[in-house]
Formats: structure tokens, sequence, C-alpha cells
């Protein structure tokens, strides 16, 4: 399991990480899950583009559509900002996703409650996102 900072096309820090999970994926990896903040809607195409494009490219054979998860972190937050349009969101979403990473489907897009989670994380139990994130990681 690798955990990089958040990555997006134009800087150093994300050059390198790009780079590692490129090599992790080319060398032992079976999927990955991606995180994206949903709270950053305008960068949601610098959140996907640099890593996607590069482990999309980078690898020695086409990874299997299936392999990635993607992660739609503060997706309540993101609910409660102002101006918010949750459809035009995950239209581009979906859109810069499916441009990068060949054969995305939107059921790979798990919405995941920040406040939600934190608080069920200090009660000992999983919430509906967490359950349907760990069920689809089994596909791994």
């Amino acid at each position: 399991l690798i955990d990089s900072p958040g990555v997006t096309e134009n800087n150093d820090l994300s050059l390198s990480a790009r780079e590692i999970t490129k090599q992790c994926l080319q060398d032992t990896a079976c999927g990955f899950i991606y995180v994206i903040d949903a709270t950053q809607p305008a960068e949601v195409g610098a959140q996907v583009g640099g890593l996607l494009t590069a482990v999309a490219q980078g690898t020695k054979t086409s990874p299997p559509a299936d392999s990635a998860l993607f992660v739609l972190n503060k997706w309540d937050i993101f609910k409660l900002m102002p101006n918010n349009n949750e459809e035009e969101y995950l239209e581009r979403l979906y859109y810069e996703l499916g441009r990068r990473w060949q054969g995305f489907k939107p059921y790979q897009v798990i919405k995941m409650n920040a406040r939600l989670a934190e608080l069920a994380q200090e009660l000992g139990v999983q919430t509906d996102d967490m359950q349907k994130l760990c069920r689809s990681e089994e596909r791994f």
C-alpha cells in the first residue's frame, strides 16, 4: 500500500509520486484506490489528470479497467458548499476519468462522507460508504 500526497499535474512532488506509483503498478500492484477531494471541484481535472495519464501511458500493459477505485472524499462537505451542483460535478468528474482511464465506469466512484466516517470511527462502526469501499476492494 502506497499513500502519496495530493497529486496534480504540475509540481515536482507530484512528478515523483507519479513515478513511484507507476513503478509499483508495473511491478506488483493488482489495483489502486485514488482519492479525490470533492471540496475542490475547480481542480478535478488536475486532481485526476497527471497520475492517471502517467499510469495509463507508462505501464507495460494497459491496466484492467476495473483495477481502480476512485474515492470521492468529503462528499458531505461538498454538498453543503454554496453554489454546488452535484450533477454537474459528477458529470465533469466522469468525463475527466473517462478520458484518462480506459474502460472507466461510474460504479468505480465511491462517495465518502468525511464527517460521518469520523463519527463512525469514534464509535467503532463502519458507514455504508466504508462497507461499499471494502466490498469493492475485494475485487482486487
